[in-house]
């Protein structure tokens, strides 16, 4: 859960201008499989890093697999932790507010989160059990943001959208359709990678 706190997937700003070097305009393979695409055209993107970083975390812990497998060990043994305290605490880290710089990634964890747990939800490979606490815990937020939309005009606006997404089955689906919702992680290893890894 510690990776998905805003101060850990903030861009530090010395290392900004060097990722922002722009490329040279030849075709470079290596270039290609190891920037990060971003939404914001040929310079680097912070929010899109700080989205595909959370994306990571958020795909491990809401793997359909992996849930099922946490409702079966909760349902024999209860002293385990099931799917229900998994998502509890997933969705309790990730919408700590933000402040300061740390507001807007903050707010991209969240939607990455609710997005990617919606996406799991409503694949028809998921376990029905899986798919009902996802689904539950998107309900009872969908209500809590309504009821608790904050006072920041930029926070009320995400939150407001949020939960109108959660409320609304056409538009997430059509939101979780679109491929450009969410920023492909680099296929290639980490630039420099001497083996060790």
């Amino acid at each position: 859960m510690a990776t998905l706190s805003p101060a850990e997937l903030d861009t530090p700003e010395p290392l900004l201008p060097l990722l922002t070097a722009g490329q040279s305009g030849d075709n470079d393979r290596q270039y290609d499989i190891e920037v990060l695409g971003d939404m914001g055209g040929p310079v680097f993107d912070p929010l899109a890093a700080a989205d595909v970083a959370a994306g990571l975390t958020v795909d491990a812990l809401s793997n359909p697999d992996r849930l099922a497998r946490l409702i079966d060990q909760h349902r024999r043994d209860p002293g385990q932790p099931g799917a229900g305290e998994v998502l509890d605490k997933l969705i309790a880290t990730t919408f700590t507010p933000g402040q300061g710089r740390l507001a807007e990634v903050a707010r991209r964890i969240q939607a990455r989160t609710v997005l990617d747990l919606a996406a799991v939800a409503r694949d028809p490979k998921t376990p029905p059990a899986v798919a009902a606490e996802i689904g539950q815990r998107l309900a009872d937020l969908a209500v809590k943001l309504k009821a608790q939309p904050g006072a920041d005009p930029s926070e009320r606006a995400h939150r407001t959208r949020l939960a109108a997404l959660l409320t609304d089955k056409d538009a997430l689906a059509k939101v979780l359709d679109d491929p450009k919702q969410k920023p492909d992680v680099p296929p290639g290893m980490p630039i420099g990678d001497d083996g060790d890894y």
